[in-house]
């Protein structure tokens, strides 16, 4: 049994670590994310765009010239 959940650990591991890189953020953030939002992806990417949102990064729409992120102007 012990084996199976060592398995299970290393794939996680390995997902949070693609995860992290697929978006540009660390696999330690990622990890507090899961820990406090929970391990979906969806709520992860939402709490990673608000904690960016606070601050200071905007998400802008494709209808300025397209999608993408600035800094927000003080």
């Amino acid at each position: 049994m012990g084996g199976y959940k060592a398995w299970h650990d290393i794939i996680h591991d390995h997902q949070v670590e693609s995860f992290a890189s697929e978006n540009g953020l660390t696999a330690d953030l990622v990890w507090e994310l899961i820990l406090k939002h929970g391990n979906s992806r969806k709520a992860v990417i939402k709490a990673a765009q608000g904690a960016l949102e606070s601050a200071g990064v905007e998400f802008t729409t494709e209808n300025g010239g397209g999608a993408g992120v600035r800094i927000r102007k003080p």
